[in-house]
């Protein structure tokens, strides 16, 4: 009798054979006894909408690629909308869809240079007629604000820093920390190169945090900001706990 049965019996809540699925992840993709537990074994599993697999090009696709971003806008191409108008509709329905998947996985480039094709390409009914910096820029500026697709999902990952300089503890912030110290280094008070982190055992994930915080850090300029600022850069890599 397994744990899972014994666990039925003790607390009378049980697992829905048919509806339930198993993912394994690691060394158990290769265990044998999973199968013996009667449930569907499977490759790729869908969890609050995000599709999770094993391969990263099927789940850019099903993700990014597989998204309802074309189709919502191809549903708006056929009403007359002015430029506002459109840009109204892209904040609403594309943007919304794109945060979703950007918020919960890495978001490659190409999938960046994709999504930022159909958008304008929704806004003008085809090839751009205005350099695109100039549709991001306010009215005043003679813009017309396009969301910066790149913009609005760096700001997202900008939160997550401020999110872990909270004082609080959450186990995801141990995963945050490159240290060459027994107390930890605080990464958000210093720039790390590029090149050393990307060589990092920490999730892509959290990578792309650490890239963005570090380009929109400023360099000090005050006596206090300079006394308080890192005189060294940390090589040693400790692979997180």
């Amino acid at each position: 009798m397994t744990q899972v049965e014994n666990f039925k019996q003790i607390s009378g809540l049980g697992i829905n054979q048919d509806k339930t699925e198993l993912m394994p992840l690691g060394s158990s993709q290769n265990n044998p006894e999973l199968r013996k537990l009667g449930y569907k074994i499977v490759d790729n599993m869908k969890v609050t909408g995000v599709v999770f697999t094993y391969d990263k090009a099927i789940c850019t696709n099903k993700n990014f690629r597989g998204t309802l971003i074309n189709k919502t806008l191809s549903i708006w191409k056929q009403r007359n909308l002015s430029l506002l108008g459109k840009i109204q509709i892209i904040k609403t329905y594309a943007m919304s869809t794109m945060l979703f998947m950007t918020t919960n996985l890495t978001t490659p480039d190409e999938i960046l240079k994709e999504a930022n094709s159909i958008l304008f390409k929704f806004l003008w009914n085809g090839p751009d007629k205005v350099k695109r910096a100039a549709m991001i820029g306010n009215i005043n500026d003679g813009g017309i604000k396009m969301p910066h697709l790149e913009s609005v999902i760096t700001a997202q990952k900008l939160i997550w820093v401020k999110r872990f300089t909270e004082d609080n503890f959450h186990p995801w912030k141990e995963f945050m920390k490159i240290s060459q110290k027994e107390d930890g280094c605080e990464i958000y008070n210093r720039k790390v190169p590029i090149d050393i982190l990307k060589k990092t055992d920490m999730s892509n994930f959290n990578k792309e945090i650490l890239i963005a915080w570090n380009k929109h850090q400023k360099y000090p300029t005050t006596p206090e900001e300079i006394g308080n600022q890192y005189l060294w850069n940390n090589y040693n890599i400790v692979k997180p706990n």
